[in-house]
């Protein structure tokens, strides 16, 4: 009983107040540690994982173009084609290239049954032109499937401008 009575009288006469700074400066310490450790790691948090060119969602098997040059003589083939005769040749062009940019995406192995399906699983981030060509994409469709619907020789030439972006970007065509 003795013990805990000398136990009970240390505690009331223990400088608490002298403890209570102690603490109290060791976690404000540590607050500002941890703090300036964040905002140091923080850029490299950020930057963690990123690579130039990648997919929205990375399908299984996608795999990088190997070969380009079949798809940059096709793609030479198609323009050579469409200055034969204007504008009908522009608005067959436009049908060929989009067949060119959906072959593209299954070789490099994106998911989805038609171009659309494809185009969905790619980043917007990381893919500069990929609104150009959702819009090319817009305008073939409506050539193929709008009975009246019709281009301005200048438009198709836009629209074909549109696929030549992306292939650009993602290195068919050379710069």
């Amino acid at each position: 009983m003795q013990f805990f009575q000398i136990i009970w009288h240390t505690i009331l006469s223990a400088p608490w107040f002298t403890y209570y700074l102690v603490i109290k400066y060791v976690f404000i310490g540590l607050t500002i540690l941890v703090a300036v450790a964040f905002f140091i790691l923080l850029p490299y948090a950020w930057n963690y994982g990123k690579v130039p060119f990648r997919w929205k969602n990375t399908p299984r098997g996608r795999r990088e173009l190997k070969d380009t040059e079949v798809f940059r003589r096709r793609w030479e083939e198609i323009l050579k084609n469409s200055e034969s005769a204007p504008p009908e040749s522009l608005f067959y062009a436009i049908g060929e290239v989009d067949i060119l940019v959906d072959d593209v995406l299954q070789e490099m192995g994106l998911p989805g049954e038609h171009l659309a399906d494809r185009l969905e699983s790619l980043n917007p981030e990381e893919i500069k032109s990929l609104e150009r060509l959702w819009r090319a994409h817009s305008m073939k469709n409506n050539l193929a499937n709008t009975p009246g619907f019709t281009l301005t020789e200048h438009q198709a030439r836009v629209v074909l401008g549109d696929y030549e972006a992306f292939l650009r970007e993602i290195g068919v065509v050379g710069h």
